[in-house]
């Protein structure tokens, strides 16, 4: 299989991107933190607690997106 090269991109982002990078992070900390909690009640600690500190990074990227 071949590897995608994604573009960097650079410049200001529209209004919808915005909003899609805000759906799009708040999807996946939540898909994140509910694996985490399945996780942690299965006994598994420690791969919990690191999906809990990603869902979390997930979560950081609203107020930068905000901004």
């Amino acid at each position: 299989m071949a590897k995608q090269k994604v573009k960097q991109y650079k410049g200001p982002l529209s209004p919808a991107q915005v909003a899609e990078g805000m759906n799009a992070a708040t999807t996946n900390a939540g898909r994140l933190l509910s694996d985490a909690k399945a996780l942690f009640a299965k006994g598994s600690y420690p791969t919990a607690a690191s999906l809990a500190a990603l869902s979390i990074e997930e979560s950081g990227k609203l107020p930068i997106l905000r901004e």
